[in-house]
């Protein structure tokens, strides 16, 4: 799936700023990942939760989060391990756990 590279470079990218902007595609990336349970989705889902630190300000920015989004959304609380672990995709709880959640609990 081209689609899943493509936003995998998009959140690459985020580390670098090597693109000016990127709201729209993060966006469009937030929108896949809600609307996609397929298994290639599983690697994006992945490298979303590893790199939140750069996605989140993005969000902040550009969207007022409620409670009723999907949990994309709350990059923020996620990193900051406030978001709760059973409301992620299953295949996410351990990786997110042993990244954000762990240290906030020290």
């Amino acid at each position: 799936m081209d689609v899943i590279k493509e936003n995998i470079n998009i959140i690459l990218n985020l580390k670098t700023r090597k693109q000016q902007n990127l709201t729209r595609d993060v966006f469009e990336m937030i929108e896949l990942i809600v609307e996609t349970s397929e298994f290639q989705v599983t690697k994006l889902h992945e490298e979303y939760i590893r790199n939140l630190q750069y996605i989140y300000p993005l969000i902040e920015k550009n969207f007022s989060i409620t409670e009723e989004m999907e949990w994309p959304y709350h990059a923020k609380s996620i990193y900051d391990g406030k978001y709760p672990l059973e409301k992620l995709p299953s295949h996410l709880r351990s990786l997110a756990r042993n990244l954000y959640y762990q240290r906030s609990m020290q």
